[in-house]
């Protein structure tokens, strides 16, 4: 359970340091109130000094005149009785008072500007962001981190703006700094940790992930994510873990299945993988990389017809991929239908002129279908 005092610090830091028009206009109402004590304030010292306002005479009993002569009459009738002498100000209270609203006015003041400001940067920034002038949002974010350091959404807009504009370590460092800022925010280590991940430093992830699941630990996603960072790291029986755990969290959860059925059947257990790919098709059916993983873990039990199901049913999902059709060819020629495996074949090197990605397999399509028409023209 968070302590009395650390609340008390997240809901400060939170008022002085993130900016929203609520407190735009809350420094507005501060403003508005110290004018108008500043206004009665005026309209009290006009009073005193008109002539006849002063009544002689008053004793503090008689609840009559004005505040400062109750006040001076408790004090005569105080000092009478104990022998107390009260401590006379060198400063009029009148003055006195002025400070006060002085000081309120120009806090609030201050605050709003700065909210204000701050807003306006990040609203430049954003429109910036969106017609993709990235140099002019990261010049512009940097005024607004000018402003206040200390705002952790400055610092995440910032970030996202260096990385679109190539500049990755800066956009890392600003991320850490936005972390670092606010300890309580799963998202901004869930957002380094996917940067971190993306720029191949598994192990730095990590931490990000489980600083992300020690602040929201019922979010499978996150051990989704630490999952990934342990499979970079070759660490597959803790990739495992995590997804396992990610789907005792949440059963429905697409990537949890899906990524645990794949290391499942990579780490050599095809038959329980299978079940959860399964499971993440039937929640997801247009998921062409789930649809893959199992055609690939059926062919690996030696079930080629299965495999060849899964195949065709990428292919219906996107009858341009061109290797669903070399796959399917090998499936089909492995279960022993050698003209749908031919007809397959043949599919592929007519996409390969089209993909010049799909080059690389046409001299094995050709092999294997010249082969196949072989054995077709000796009735095999």
């Amino acid at each position: 359970m968070v302590s009395l005092t650390n609340q008390l610090n997240m809901f400060w830091f939170d008022l002085m340091h993130s900016p929203s028009q609520g407190k735009v206009l809350l420094s507005v109402f501060g403003c508005a109130v110290a004018l108008l004590a500043l206004f009665n304030s005026i309209r009290r010292w006009i009073r005193r000094r008109s002539p006849g306002y002063f009544e002689p005479e008053i004793g503090y009993s008689d609840l009559h005149g004005d505040e400062e002569t109750i006040e001076a009459d408790a004090k005569s009738s105080l000092a009478a009785k104990s022998g107390w002498k009260p401590v006379q100000s060198s400063v009029p209270s009148f003055v006195r008072t002025l400070l006060v609203i002085g000081f309120v006015f120009t806090l609030s003041l201050w605050y709003g500007l700065r909210n204000y400001l701050i807003i306006h940067y990040w609203q430049a920034g954003e429109y910036s962001v969106s017609v993709q002038n990235y140099p002019e949002a990261v010049r512009i974010y940097r005024k607004a981190e000018g402003i206040d350091p200390a705002v952790r959404s400055t610092h995440v807009q910032l970030g996202k703006a260096l990385m679109r504009n190539n500049q990755i370590d800066q956009g890392i460092r600003e991320l850490s700094l936005a972390a670092n800022a606010d300890h309580a925010d799963a998202s901004i280590h869930v957002l380094l940790g996917d940067v971190l991940l993306a720029q191949e430093h598994p192990e730095d992830a990590a931490k990000q992930f489980q600083q992300a699941i020690a602040i929201a630990p019922k979010d499978a996603n996150n051990y989704v994510r630490l999952g990934s960072c342990f499979a970079q790291l070759k660490r597959v029986d803790d990739a495992i873990k995590e997804f396992r755990y990610a789907v005792s969290i949440s059963g429905a959860d697409v990537k949890a299945n899906a990524n645990l059925g794949s290391y499942l059947i990579g780490n050599g257990d095809p038959q329980e993988g299978i079940k959860y790919l399964k499971r993440s098709i039937d929640l997801s059916p247009a998921d062409i990389a789930a649809h893959n993983t199992l055609a690939s873990a059926y062919a690996q039990m030696g079930m080629y017809r299965e495999a060849a199901a899964e195949f065709r049913a990428e292919l219906a999902i996107d009858p341009e991929y061109g290797f669903g059709y070399f796959n399917l060819g090998s499936a089909l020629k492995d279960a022993g239908d050698l003209r749908g495996a031919a007809e397959a074949y043949k599919s592929y090197l007519r996409k390969a002129p089209t993909h010049p990605s799909f080059a690389v397999g046409v001299p094995l399509a050709v092999k294997q279908l010249n082969e196949l028409n072989r054995r077709i023209g000796h009735g095999q």
